[in-house]
């Protein structure tokens, strides 16, 4: 996304150009409907848009929305076939104590030690979908094993565990701002505003601005 030294904008190069024209190809080329989050998941469970990319997290929810109404599928990310080392960025939570009081954290800190162990995972995963942070759930056939196996659709952000890295955030104070102006831009190619290498010029230019010492 920027340099090494995190100096200047390094994402309008030929990978931010290929990026920023294939979003424009799904807006020309598939009369892609520009609708919110919500919208999308309505639509493709009801059968009206045939791709739906989104959080593991969505995933149980959809899954019953999808009903019996047809077959649902989930597929990894894809990759360039000519960049082997290319990864798919992850996100990650965590769990914050806020209290000073000493028997609330000793009894917040039971309930992180549950709700991120083998039997808060196997919960999380079987009513959301989402990927379980511990690794011992799906060793166990009692556990997300045998759900696994049974479930297949679950297993999408298993299967990608070698290519995932680490989720990037731009330095400084101003890193939301940053991620909002490159929204902001996305959505001018949605919504068919201007040419979309343009665009992505304008991107860099206002993400230069926000950067450190700029």
């Amino acid at each position: 996304m920027l340099t090494t030294d995190e100096k200047k904008v390094a994402f309008d190069g030929q990978a931010g150009v290929k990026a920023i024209n294939l979003l424009n190809d799904m807006v020309t080329k598939t009369n892609m409907p520009n609708i919110t989050r919500p919208e999308s998941r309505q639509s493709f469970a009801a059968g009206t848009i045939g791709l739906h990319i989104t959080s593991t997290s969505q995933l149980g929810a959809v899954t019953r929305m999808v009903g019996d109404k047809f077959e649902l599928k989930t597929v990894t990310f894809p990759l360039p076939e000519n960049h082997l080392n290319s990864k798919v960025p992850a996100g990650g939570n965590m769990a914050v104590i806020h209290t000073r009081d000493p028997e609330k954290q000793k009894a917040a800190w039971e309930y992180i030690k549950f709700a991120t162990g083998k039997l808060g995972s196997t919960y999380m995963v079987k009513s959301t979908g989402y990927m379980a942070g511990n690794e011992l759930p799906p060793r166990d056939p009692n556990l997300l094993g045998k759900f696994y196996e049974e479930h297949p659709n679950y297993m999408a952000s298993v299967r990608q565990l070698p290519i995932m890295t680490q989720w990037y955030a731009f330095p400084g104070k101003n890193g939301l701002k940053i991620t909002d102006v490159i929204k902001d831009q996305m959505q001018r190619v949605v919504t068919k505003q201007d040419d979309p290498e343009k665009i992505l010029k304008e991107m860099a230019h206002d993400v230069q601005k926000l950067l450190p010492n700029n």
